[in-house]
């Protein structure tokens, strides 16, 4: 029990240890608490989308027990979304710069010598088509049965232009590549040098699902489930532009169905 209990604690301190490097601007105001300072960074973007739909709710001059709040703070979900990535963005860049990191030491580049950067394109544009089908045919026909309904697949690869929502293909462009820097280019080789790989793609999904709850908690365990295949794609490959390509794709297909 006493060795369980010391792996559990190193375990937390590194995760702690992480985060805390991500969200290293609030060294300052809470360094003698550096527990508080992973937590704090860790759940960063999910406090920050609360409190700014709660502000956009008493701006619009809506109650948030009002039937239609839910749906006008919905529609103010892309513009929230870019913020809070740029936001993100920003604590990266500030953390690359603070250890003399480039971008291609995260991942934004192909260094497999038996590999080049149309290749990995193509792979991240059949795997994002991979997710897709894994969408329609698992995850929504999981979802249909546990309401009592049969699936029925009408949606699959029926796209329209119609459905696309201006700030929300904005935001999920800017998602794309804060997401895979951070979760996967950052986080991933991290604890997978101090935990192993299956602690780097757990933690790593688990804070991505949170990252989603602006879409309901069906999109929480789904952004989870996706967070361990995008880690899995990141391991496989070795850099962020075959997951960005899957990301990316996946996401423009999902906006268009």
């Amino acid at each position: 029990m006493h060795g369980r209990g010391k792996d559990w604690r190193d375990w937390l301190i590194s995760y702690v240890k992480a985060f805390r490097d991500i969200g290293s601007s609030y060294e300052l105001a809470f360094k003698p608490n550096k527990i508080l300072v992973g937590f704090l960074t860790t759940l960063f973007v999910l406090f920050v989308m609360i409190i700014a739909s709660i502000a956009y709710a008493a701006f619009a001059g809506l109650s948030l027990t009002d039937p239609g709040t839910e749906e006008v703070i919905r529609s103010a979900l892309g513009p929230l979304i870019i913020v809070n990535h740029l936001a993100l963005f920003a604590l990266l860049w500030a953390l690359l710069r603070r250890n003399g990191e480039e971008w291609a030491d995260i991942g934004w580049s192909v260094t497999a010598a038996d590999s080049t950067l149309l290749r990995e394109i193509g792979v991240g544009l059949a795997c994002g088509v991979g997710l897709y089908l894994f969408k329609e045919f698992a995850v929504d026909s999981v979802r249909a049965l546990a309401a009592g309904n049969t699936p029925t697949f009408n949606s699959l690869f029926r796209f329209s232009l119609e459905s696309l929502d201006p700030w929300f293909t904005l935001a999920a462009a800017t998602m794309v590549f804060v997401e895979e820097s951070i979760y996967r280019g950052y986080a991933i080789p991290y604890f997978e040098k101090r935990r192993g790989a299956l602690t780097a793609v757990l933690v790593t999904a688990l804070t991505f699902g949170p990252l989603h709850f602006g879409n309901g908690m069906d999109a929480m365990l789904n952004a989870t489930v996706y967070g361990v295949l995008f880690a899995g794609l990141f391991l496989w490959r070795r850099n962020l532009v075959a997951g960005t390509a899957a990301h990316g794709l996946y996401n423009v297909m999902v906006l268009l169905t």
